[in-house]
């Protein structure tokens, strides 16, 4: 099984500013999309995750809003494995 959360660009960018610094890499600054690191990380991202919504799709994996807080998610991840070992095992975990 694999999870994919996926967090719109402009979600990863409110996270990224709400700490420290984004470093070079990770803001994709290598790639030379924009001088500008806000910009460039933006460009970088949209294409990060465009790449994962094509691999999430053409591999099966399980999407899941990143947006929605754990307290959301843990549920819905517990019944997706919950399903998935009932249908593969015919093993009952959650009940």
């Amino acid at each position: 099984m694999v999870f994919y959360f996926r967090l719109p660009v402009e979600a990863g960018m409110k996270r990224a500013a709400g700490r420290s610094d984004l470093k070079h890499y990770e803001a994709g600054m290598d790639m030379e999309f924009s001088e500008n690191i806000l910009h460039n990380f933006h460009a970088f991202q949209t294409r990060v995750v465009d790449a994962y919504d094509r691999l999430a799709e053409s591999e099966n994996m399980y999407t899941i809003d990143a947006i929605k807080t754990v307290c959301d998610t843990t549920p819905e991840m517990r019944e997706k494995v919950g399903k998935y070992f009932l249908k593969k095992y015919g093993t009952e975990l959650l009940s």
